[in-house]
């Protein structure tokens, strides 16, 4: 049985949420414990993604502002760009290896060559 694909992802966003206090900004969303979670992963996720895909600060906030928005919470704007801006540099490690992924599995490498990389890599 092979790897699959999102456990490359999940191990990059697990990096980053070592970088800061993760259970607290978790935490500080207003549902139950596994939505938290999901929201919390989501965000570092898009995070991540975002930069490494080259979107600004300000698209990114832009993104993650309306899909919180979905959700039913209201959130500050000027929080959420301070976050996403400190994030930047925070995660720029996870976000240049996901750019690496990226760019090898879009190359042709195999799944499990592309999470060993990786998981050296962190």
């Amino acid at each position: 049985m092979g790897i699959d694909e999102n456990l490359i992802w999940t191990t990059i966003t697990n990096s980053a949420k070592r970088r800061f206090n993760y259970s607290e900004f978790r935490d500080g969303f207003p549902l139950d414990e596994e939505t938290n979670e999901i929201m919390a992963d989501n965000v570092v996720w898009m995070i991540i993604n975002g930069f490494q895909i080259d979107k600004s600060s300000e698209i990114i906030t832009a993104e993650l502002f309306n899909q919180i928005l979905l959700t039913g919470l209201i959130l500050k704007k000027e929080e959420l760009t301070a976050f996403v801006l400190d994030k930047k540099d925070l995660f720029k490690t996870e976000i240049g290896i996901s750019r690496l992924a990226t760019d090898m599995l879009n190359n042709g490498s195999d799944v499990e060559s592309v999470y060993l990389v990786v998981t050296k890599l962190l």
